[in-house]
């Protein structure tokens, strides 16, 4: 079965429940999603010591590799971003 962006995240909002604008977040996460396919939508507790939500309420994340070229050469760098409660 091929990956669908969109039943993905449908899926991780369905259990993220912090967000006022959820036709906001869907149309920037797919967006997101679109340009960087290797990236995936999950749920997980905000990063220690940061402003980005209350307590351990999971917030939308986006985990995966995203590619860029440095002097001729490919590299697909780590990456997780956390969405804030406040986005």
């Amino acid at each position: 079965m091929a990956y669908n962006p969109s039943s993905s995240l449908e899926m991780v909002l369905s259990t993220v429940r912090c967000y006022r604008d959820l036709t906001r977040i869907r149309r920037d996460s797919l967006d997101v999603l679109n340009s960087f396919t290797a990236l995936r939508p999950i749920s997980s507790p905000p990063p220690p010591q940061t402003n980005m939500g209350t307590g351990q309420t999971p917030l939308l994340t986006f985990n995966g590799t995203i590619p860029i070229v440095y002097q001729g050469n490919r590299y697909n760098i780590p990456l997780r971003i956390w969405v804030p409660d406040s986005y």
